[in-house]
């Protein structure tokens, strides 16, 4: 039995992508931007992605993050829906920068100076970004418009919500978790898949 995922050979049970299919009519599905590990450890670089990340999410609700390896093979690592995707983009990006000293200073409490030190940015969240950063060189943002990316099947739940799993599910997601009603979409979504 495997501790560890990365124990299994790529793509750890994870569909691979092919990035060509994308940005092609009727699919749902775009690259908006690329980026390396570099990139993200730039400062420079890393606000030109952002400035993409702005002007190209405006109006859009459901993204997700492919990891790249050096071979240019391509998995999805996430997939989420949110009202604001650049924001939660951006901060999710940030999440991967490598803990400094500027992210820790000392603790307080109510009646004692420097009680301990405390460390920004180890919440699971960016724990799990970080994850992402070690192991794969190269990082895609894909847009997905669910009205097509679903072509507009019926289905009694938000369109939004639905993309986000359905498209998790398609490409079995490496670090992606349904919460709340997430997980009855994907009890259907798996239901039709028999």
């Amino acid at each position: 039995m495997n501790n560890n995922i990365y124990d299994s050979e790529y793509p750890y049970g994870c569909r691979e992508i092919d990035l060509k299919a994308y940005n092609k009519e009727n699919t749902g599905l775009g690259v908006l931007c690329q980026f390396s590990k570099g990139d993200i450890l730039d400062e420079n670089e890393r606000k030109k992605i952002f400035k993409n990340i702005k002007s190209g999410c405006k109006e859009k609700k459901v993204w997700a993050l492919l990891g790249g390896t050096e071979k240019n093979q391509w998995i999805c690592l996430q997939v989420a829906s949110a009202s604001n995707i650049s924001e939660e983009i951006i901060s999710d990006i940030k999440c991967m920068l490598p803990i400094t000293s500027k992210d820790t200073r000392p603790w307080k409490s109510q009646f004692h100076e420097k009680v301990f030190v405390v460390q920004y940015g180890l919440d699971v969240r960016c724990q799990k970004y970080r994850d992402m950063f070690e192991r794969f060189s190269s990082f895609s943002i894909i847009i997905i418009e669910p009205k097509t990316y679903l072509k507009d099947s019926n289905n009694i739940y938000n369109s939004v919500k639905y993309a986000e799993v359905k498209y998790a599910y398609d490409t079995q997601a490496l670090y992606w978790n349904a919460i709340k009603e997430e997980h009855e979409i994907l009890r259907k979504i798996q239901q039709k898949q028999e």
